[in-house]
């Protein structure tokens, strides 16, 4: 059955004890800066630093104690894993989680953090695509429960729930709702629920250029597996869109480019990458007409030189540090372009949570 708005609700009652309802913060920077009302969905301010939690909690509370006592594995860039690891401890569940090689340390040592004695972490591959097959390879050696980061109804509905929150926060429905892109198992959940619930909201979906794994997957009509993957944005660094993610995208009439309700736009250099939750896995422009000011969230600061040296390779400009997170939400636009917002954008309140 596909994925419903019905199952989005009843995940966000599911979880509603042991995730945080985030805040939808003004941005006063942004607005004056693009002509729009724009919002930030506070997902860092979860404890693992990301929406993440959402997905995880979401599937591990639907196990059957046989799944339970058999153990559970994921796999993951870092983010997910975290969630996992929190997850896992916070129900008493002993996992496995896989992470590649190179993921930063700062990641790989609040996985450890979050699920203390009850997580064991394997770094094995150079890409999330290699420690994914190493977490099957474990599936069918043990039977352990897979926990997927993306490409499961339970963790799509999970992080769906983030579109539940943005509506029940707003007064009104937003024009635009902006999600960055990995697997895409947010905005597939999130884009579910704002189809069935909204009647005007146009959902944007945001994905590195170097690993536009989902914008080839539309355009082909069916996930592809691409020929070349750009591991700088390690969290969204896929070489294949979720099978599920994407038949819940294409349901919803996803393409490439307006005037859909969703859409998709590769960002403008392959090393900016507009993240959910102000986890950057990397670092994302907050600007489409000023891409080298950026923002980091989850940002391992080992990985800055390379940043440098990278931006230093196309334009030496100054860089400007700051905080934001994803999805950005906007209001009073005439029109959903990834880089003009539309003029005449007045401040809303928000409803009291």
């Amino acid at each position: 059955m596909p994925l419903r708005a019905a199952d989005i609700d009843e995940a966000a009652q599911r979880i509603a004890g042991v995730v945080a309802r985030s805040p939808l913060q003004f941005s006063e920077r942004l607005s004056e800066a693009t002509g729009a009302t724009v919002y930030l969905k506070r997902e860092d301010l979860q404890a693992v630093r990301s929406y993440k939690l959402r997905g995880a909690h979401n599937l591990l509370m639907q196990l059957s104690d046989d799944e339970i006592a058999a153990g559970v594995v994921c796999s993951s860039a870092g983010n997910h894993a975290q969630g996992f690891a929190m997850a896992c401890r916070s129900m008493g569940i002993h996992g496995r989680v896989y992470v590649p090689a190179k993921t930063p340390k700062q990641k790989r040592d609040r996985i450890r953090y979050h699920g203390r004695d009850f997580i064991e972490l394997i770094a094995v591959g150079k890409t999330y695509d290699e420690a994914a097959a190493a977490a099957l390879d474990d599936v069918a050696r043990t039977g352990a429960t897979l926990v997927p980061p993306y490409d499961d109804q339970r963790t799509m509905a999970g992080q769906g729930t983030i579109a539940a929150e943005i509506l029940d926060q707003l007064d009104s429905e937003p024009d635009l709702v902006i999600v960055p892109v990995g697997g895409g198992g947010c905005i597939a959940g999130m884009t579910t629920y704002l189809a069935d619930r909204t009647t005007n909201t146009s959902v944007l979906g945001v994905e590195p250029a170097g690993a536009a794994a989902m914008i080839a997957a539309l355009a082909a009509g069916e996930p592809v597996t691409l020929d070349h993957v750009d591991q700088f944005v390690d969290g969204a660094a896929v070489n294949r869109a979720g099978a599920l993610t994407y038949a819940a995208l294409a349901a919803a009439g996803c393409g490439d480019s307006p005037p859909g309700r969703t859409f998709f736009q590769r960002n403008i250099e392959p090393i900016l990458l507009q993240k959910c939750a102000g986890n950057t896995s990397g670092c994302h422009s907050t600007n489409a007409d000023d891409p080298y000011q950026f923002a980091a969230g989850n940002f391992d600061v080992t990985t800055f030189e390379n940043v440098q040296k990278r931006l230093k390779e196309s334009i030496p400009q100054k860089l400007k540090f700051g905080m934001t997170v994803m999805p950005f939400v906007t209001r009073s636009m005439k029109f959903c372009s990834p880089t003009k917002f539309g003029a005449g954008a007045s401040k809303r309140r928000l409803r009291r949570p």
